[in-house]
């Protein structure tokens, strides 16, 4: 019924240092369960009474119950609170390693919790799921959406945990939600058509079908690129692995990969100057593979 800080004498009420001591100190036998409960000031008032065979009944509810609080106290999942003090990236960090049943949790499961009243994240990922038969990985649709709406907001552009978390609001995946997931699903469909992939488990980083989404909006279609800037986007694509950009998935490499396949998919030069340096390959010997 409730937890309270005295027993009751009009019902049941295990204290707790009861239920620790009978399985710490092997009380748990019928007599000496019987025996707590009749100090109890339940147990007491019973006795009083004189009705046994009441006494019974709500001595047996009582060992019943207190072997009861002591299997839930063994139980992995229990309900915790934690009063923190801490920056939010120290919380995601937090939330994410936090779980004691070993569940995959990351940032965009805070983020769903935020978005929820406006608009619910998982939800929305379960029926494009079913809809387009497409695995999603929610990090990459959320970082994009994210870009998305920086762009539109003129916002600098920010794809991090802390700035998803503190400037996307439902609205933002209102309005972007169902068009990047459409590019997703394209984008994944053209690394295999293209032999780039041979499946999806064979991606060497998820975090790159977010520069592709970004090409690909601005394109509105990939039967609509030229060819060059078709060899481009191969010669980003392998320079990218060889060159191992996103063993680290960092924000800048993905930040300066989206505003360089932007460019080339407006056909324009791409403005950063050190930008082919970094695509040098690691592989320069069979050794290095």
């Amino acid at each position: 019924d409730e937890v309270r800080g005295e027993e009751s004498d009009e019902a049941v009420s295990v204290r707790i240092s009861d239920a620790y001591a009978a399985e710490v100190h092997g009380r748990d036998d019928q007599e000496d369960l019987d025996g707590i409960f009749a100090d109890s000031a339940f147990g007491r008032r019973l006795r009083a009474e004189g009705d046994e065979d009441r006494w019974k009944t709500y001595a047996r509810v009582y060992r019943r119950t207190l072997k009861k609080l002591c299997d839930l106290f063994k139980k992995q999942k229990m309900v915790t609170f934690h009063l923190l003090d801490m920056t939010l990236d120290k919380f995601c960090l937090f939330f994410e390693r936090s779980n004691s049943r070993g569940i995959q949790l990351n940032f965009t499961d805070i983020l769903a919790a935020k978005l929820y009243h406006g608009f619910n994240l998982r939800r929305s990922i379960e029926e494009f799921e079913e809809r387009s038969d497409v695995r999603v990985n929610r990090e990459t649709i959320v970082r994009s959406v994210a870009y998305f709406a920086c762009l539109d907001s003129g916002r600098p552009i920010s794809i991090d945990k802390k700035s998803i978390l503190e400037n996307l609001d439902a609205g933002d995946f209102q309005r972007h939600w169902e068009v990047t997931c459409d590019l997703y699903a394209q984008c994944l469909g053209y690394l295999r058509h293209q032999k780039f992939i041979v499946n999806r488990d064979w991606l060497p980083s998820e975090n790159m079908i977010i520069p592709l989404v970004v090409f690909l909006r601005q394109v509105q279609g990939f039967d609509r690129i030229d060819e060059p800037q078709r060899e481009f986007l191969e010669f980003w694509f392998w320079s990218s692995v060889f060159a191992n950009r996103y063993s680290t998935s960092s924000n800048e490499v993905i930040i300066a990969d989206c505003q360089a396949l932007d460019q080339v998919a407006q056909k324009e030069r791409i403005r950063r100057r050190d930008y082919f340096t970094r695509l040098r390959s690691l592989v320069k010997e069979p050794e290095d593979l």
